[in-house]
């Protein structure tokens, strides 16, 4: 799923004339989603947990989720760019366009669920 998703961004910024990097700016587009993925965890163990996290807990797990996030998605997907991208072009149509569809849900549901466990964590407050 995060090779689709790499991809779709991929494919995006290479197509941008402003962009000449558009496999680094993918690898911290998705490594933004994958770590809001892994806030939106925290918040909610800290809501079913009854457990408040200090501000510079916070921001010290959020530095460290981001770390290793970017190093992860350097090995995974900066190095193997073109191989996920040969992978990708040699799809049919229709496997295209539910690789699209499904990334389009990825990014949909991230922010869903970040913005609705930011939510009940704020109203408990």
């Amino acid at each position: 799923m995060f090779k689709n998703a790499y991809y779709w961004i991929y494919k995006s910024h290479k197509n941008t004339r402003t962009n000449d990097t558009p496999a680094t700016t993918s690898l911290v587009m998705l490594t933004i989603l994958e770590g809001i993925n892994v806030l939106s965890f925290l918040f909610l163990f800290q809501y079913f947990f009854q457990y408040n996290f200090s501000s510079d807990f916070m921001l010290l797990i959020a530095i460290t989720v981001y770390i290793v996030l970017i190093l992860i998605g350097y090995f995974f997907f900066y190095k193997k760019r073109d191989e996920i991208v040969q992978n990708h072009e040699n799809k049919s149509q229709k496997q295209k366009l539910w690789s699209k569809i499904s990334f389009w849900i990825y990014i949909g549901a991230t922010f869903f669920i970040f913005y609705k466990t930011w939510y009940i964590v704020d109203a408990v407050k």
